[in-house]
């Protein structure tokens, strides 16, 4: 019963936290039309996106048992590899480390994933414990 919490509660924190930040306090540069600031404006709407990901599957965690919940996590921890991608190699953010989404917004996400990379995989070993007890 605890194991669902331990699963889906950090993963609907997190995958709020990554969805809701390039939108508020880790905002990215302003758009300055056909510009190379653009990489930021663009993995804040990814981040968007992967975060309401992370946040569903984590909701998703409180209806099922283990053997499915294994799966989820699973998939919130690949999720949380491809924000961490994303920020960094995939689109990045800008290239001067003086605008605010070098200096706030890619640690903030990097960290939040990372964070959620880590919850999961520890769901993920409750869940196979338990499993491994129930047989």
């Amino acid at each position: 019963m605890k194991n669902k919490y331990i699963a889906g509660i950090p993963a609907v924190l997190f995958g709020a936290l990554i969805a809701i930040a390039p939108m508020t306090f880790a905002q990215p540069c302003p758009i300055h039309g056909d510009h190379p600031m653009m990489a930021c404006h663009w993995s804040a709407k990814a981040s968007l996106g992967i975060g309401a990901m992370i946040a569903v599957l984590g909701l998703i965690n409180f209806l099922v048992k283990a053997p499915p919940r294994i799966g989820l996590n699973l998939s919130v921890a690949a999720a949380a590899v491809l924000e961490i991608l994303v920020v960094t190699v995939l689109i990045g953010v800008c290239g001067m480390p003086t605008m605010h989404c070098r200096q706030v917004m890619l640690p903030t996400l990097v960290i939040m994933s990372v964070l959620t990379l880590l919850c999961a995989l520890v769901a993920i070993w409750f869940d196979c414990r338990s499993e491994k007890i129930a047989k």
